[in-house]
């Protein structure tokens, strides 16, 4: 990759090596490689910067920690400060270590680039803020694959009725099956196969269900009831009703009351962003105003990927938003962090607040420009 990198530098600037007025050629595009880079990191003591405020990712002490976006800048630095002397000093260091040494890239030490290096690369590193390229795109599913029946009311939830094959019941959805009958006959088969109804297929032996002329029907599929809030679309004998299973976007508001201050949110699908889209174009997706409220003030909107400066650890820190959830969870990891998602669950680098518990962090939504400069949104 490099050297195909290298390369397409040379087609724009005429080749990678520069003819000087002598006639003597002199390598004006270099190419260092990722090796060199690593070693270079250590022996110059650039990995230690991060992993002072951060555990490396492998949990060991060697390696730079990449969960860290901050690393790349590491990298970046390297191979700046990179050139043919420096790897000439490594190669010699290479050849003059001991056999017990080879393969290990345990050199001695090469002089740093100029006196009190790390010292002076730290502050920059530990100021940084990473500038992420929000999600300010309108694609993907639409809704759910699923057509559900109508739904209807009961008390304040609505429900729909959904089809189900009865091995692919969980224990809680027995109690959901709509008919009676064979919701009894589905839950004492499940006791005889351990609550296991995944079994009845491989043994031939499905729950029954008695007919009016005396015969037994398996049971193989059942309706089950489910809480879902579905939308129509289509008219007429075209019309079907879907679960929409992506937000685009949060719409934050603030109600008041005298002198008290309550957030609140509306959460917008992305099948209602078409909606508004096709209704007034670009600027209508945003709604200023709550639906029902008119009184309520516009505080922002918040998408996937967005960044809000947030009083946190006893400053002003940077995070991004991961993800929503409808009821008014949002979903924040700090702007820096490059743990797998799996990882910043269990590690706990990152979590939730609801707007109106987001609202004692004093939040400014804000942009990071490509230079790491915070500047506030205009929304």
């Amino acid at each position: 990759t490099t050297r195909l990198a290298a390369d397409l530098l040379g087609t724009l600037y005429g080749g990678r090596d520069e003819t000087l007025a002598d006639g003597t050629k002199r390598r004006a595009i270099f190419a260092t490689s990722g090796q060199v880079t690593a070693t270079l990191r250590r022996v110059w003591g650039l990995e230690s910067i991060l992993r002072e405020a951060l555990a490396s990712s492998n949990g060991e002490s060697r390696g730079k920690p990449r969960t860290d976006h901050r690393h790349h800048a590491i990298d970046a630095i390297v191979v700046a400060l990179t050139n043919e002397t420096t790897v000439k000093l490594l190669s010699t260091a290479a050849a003059q270590a001991p056999e017990w040494q080879l393969g290990s890239r345990v050199f001695r030490p090469i002089e740093s680039p100029w006196p009190h290096f790390v010292d002076s690369i730290r502050p920059h590193i530990e100021h940084m803020i990473v500038s992420h390229r929000p999600e300010h795109k309108m694609s993907g599913a639409l809704h759910d694959e699923t057509n559900y029946g109508r739904p209807y009311l009961d008390g304040k939830k609505t429900y729909v009725h959904i089809r189900k094959p009865v091995t692919a019941l969980s224990p809680k959805e027995l109690t959901s099956i709509v008919d009676p009958v064979v919701m009894a006959a589905v839950q004492k088969k499940a006791e005889s196969f351990g609550g296991d109804l995944s079994k009845c297929e491989s043994a031939r032996d499905w729950p029954l269900m008695p007919a009016k002329d005396g015969r037994s029907l398996p049971i193989r599929r059942v309706r089950i009831r489910k809480v879902l809030d579905v939308t129509p679309i289509a008219e007429g004998f075209r019309q079907r009703f879907v679960a929409e299973n992506s937000i685009h976007h949060f719409e934050l508001f603030v109600r008041r009351e005298g002198r008290k201050e309550t957030w609140c949110h509306t959460a917008v699908t992305l099948y209602e962003a078409f909606q508004r889209k096709g209704r007034g174009g670009d600027r209508n997706i945003v709604s200023h105003v709550l639906t029902g409220e008119r009184d309520a003030a516009f505080l922002c909107s918040l998408m996937k990927g967005d960044t809000i400066e947030i009083d946190y650890d006893d400053g002003r820190q940077v995070f991004r938003v991961k993800k929503f959830y409808s009821a008014g969870s949002i979903w924040l990891t700090h702007v820096n962090n490059a743990q797998k998602d799996d990882d910043q669950k269990r590690e706990k680098t990152t979590w939730s607040k609801r707007p109106n518990e987001l609202k004692a962090l004093h939040p400014r939504k804000v942009v990071v420009d490509l230079l790491g400069q915070v500047h506030p949104a205009n929304d």
